[in-house]
């Protein structure tokens, strides 16, 4: 794919490069390139245009005047960090009007409801957190919403490759900062909305607004809400009053989708679904009871995309496991560990309920939190870990440019029964610690990390996975 930088730009000014692909991201320039160079919230776009252009970059776009003298063009383009998304839609020949694209937002559950309903129905991707692609072959991301350039060049991506439906997690910071604008999105689905992310947003009105935008958007056809929440009850009504199909699901009777009579077993969940499609029993390999709302939320994402939904639930027997939620690690006689992404109070308390309800013994908690992030959930995640697990480790997660130790610090005001935690800055030595204290008929959840293959300290992200941490340790002890 390729396009003269002067078409692209609408102007007569702009020299006839021919511009191969664009990006704003230094390390990813390929020869041909033109690097888009704006200022962003944690990073300055134009301090790296001189590596940009030594990888081969073409031209560059940037919102500055012309600076130091370069080897290949230099066009200043007004309001660059609004218009990337715009300029890379119209490069990469606007591919999703040409996809179903679903998108999912919530504080918790966008990962799974994305990645299980790409594994749920034919030839359809996610893009999120864990990463793009169709699963189990993704292409790793950094963000859980990629920028505006990237998610059209991975949208087009997936269109060479016949891939006409995707499920995409929309966060709050996407949302606020226009980055999905450009995608037309015809269903948008709701998970919940508890705290998170109030480092960014000023409060969690800020934070609820920002999520309402995703059922705002002209283009929206349809809404999968789960109306246990408040907020979803909020959405709800306002999709209805705009007269878009909306679909509920929850606990609750009053929802479309709902369900009774669960148990949860040591292979998952088994209960009955109650729908406008009938009732039928169920049975899930996923365990806690988050995981009823997540595929909940999968099963009408896949009715709306044209599956029945008997053979939706069928298939769901034997759903995939999701990477870093919920992923259980075992070996006989050892502890059974389970690896979630849990980094909100709201999220530990749920998968500590979840582990609590498949284990007979003891609930061992490991877990951190990040640096450079919201500061009064430390205290708040200390306080629902010893309230629900029995033994409490506390480590470091991804300390970013804080002191590890001060962020422990930070945690240990939430805790009151000192005798009942360990504190281990060391992650690999915390888990190992956690291990070591439990017996076989208990469970370590270790949490914060789930599927990432990196701790992040000072800028730099070295190459750490809390999975292949608990499998060596689990061969060090067999």
């Amino acid at each position: 794919m390729a396009m003269l930088l002067n078409e692209l730009l609408e102007r007569a000014d702009v020299p006839c490069v021919v511009a191969g692909g664009l990006t704003s991201d230094s390390r990813s320039v390929r020869p041909g390139d033109v690097f888009v160079a704006y200022k962003g919230r944690d990073f300055d776009g134009h301090d790296f245009v001189e590596e940009a252009v030594q990888r081969g970059a073409v031209a560059v776009c940037a919102e500055n005047p012309v600076g130091d003298a370069l080897p290949v063009p230099w066009i200043q383009v007004s309001d660059l960090a609004n218009r990337r998304g715009a300029l890379a839609a119209k490069f990469y020949g606007h591919p999703s009007r040409e996809m179903q694209t679903i998108g999912v937002t919530g504080t918790n559950g966008k990962s799974s409801v994305a990645y299980g309903t790409a594994s749920l129905l034919e030839s359809t991707a996610c893009i999120g957190t864990i990463g793009w692609g169709i699963p189990p072959f993704l292409c790793s991301s950094t963000l859980t919403t990629v920028d505006p350039i990237t998610m059209q060049h991975v949208m087009a991506d997936l269109l060479r490759r016949n891939v006409r439906r995707a499920v995409v997690e929309v966060s709050s910071h996407a949302l606020s900062q226009d980055r999905v604008d450009e995608l037309r999105i015809s269903c948008a689905v709701f998970t919940n909305l508890t705290r998170d992310h109030l480092d960014y947003h000023s409060n969690m009105e800020d934070y609820g607004r920002a999520k309402f935008r995703l059922f705002e958007r002209t283009e929206l056809q349809t809404g999968i809400v789960n109306i246990d929440d408040s907020f979803g009850k909020e959405i709800e009504e306002h999709l209805r009053e705009r007269g878009i199909d909306c679909y509920t699901f929850g606990e609750t009777s009053r929802a479309d989708l709902h369900w009774r009579d669960v148990e949860f077993t040591e292979k998952g969940i088994r209960g009955r679904w109650i729908s406008p499609w009938g009732t039928t029993r169920f049975s899930i390999p996923y365990r806690g009871s988050m995981y009823l709302f997540n595929a909940a939320a999968m099963l009408l994402i896949a009715v709306h995309c044209g599956m029945d939904f008997q053979e939706a639930v069928s298939r769901m027997h034997s759903a995939v496991q999701i990477p870093g939620r919920m992923e259980y690690v075992s070996k006989t006689g050892m502890p059974a560990l389970v690896l979630d992404y849990a980094h909100t109070p709201d999220a530990l308390r749920a998968a500590l309920d979840a582990v609590r309800s498949h284990t007979s013994g003891r609930v061992v908690c490991v877990f951190g939190c990040g640096g450079d992030r919201d500061q009064g959930k430390r205290s708040e995640m200390a306080r629902v870990a010893q309230s629900l697990a029995d033994y409490v480790v506390v480590t470091s997660d991804n300390p970013r440019f804080e002191d590890p130790l001060q962020i422990m610090e930070e945690i240990r005001q939430g805790l009151s029964r000192k005798d009942a935690h360990f504190e281990e800055p060391d992650r690999t030595k915390a888990i190992a610690h956690a291990i070591g204290s439990a017996e076989k008929e208990d469970t370590v959840l270790v949490a914060g990390k789930g599927h990432e293959r990196y701790q992040e300290i000072q800028g730099v992200r070295h190459p750490y996975s809390d999975r292949a941490t608990i499998q060596t340790l689990l061969g060090m002890r067999g």
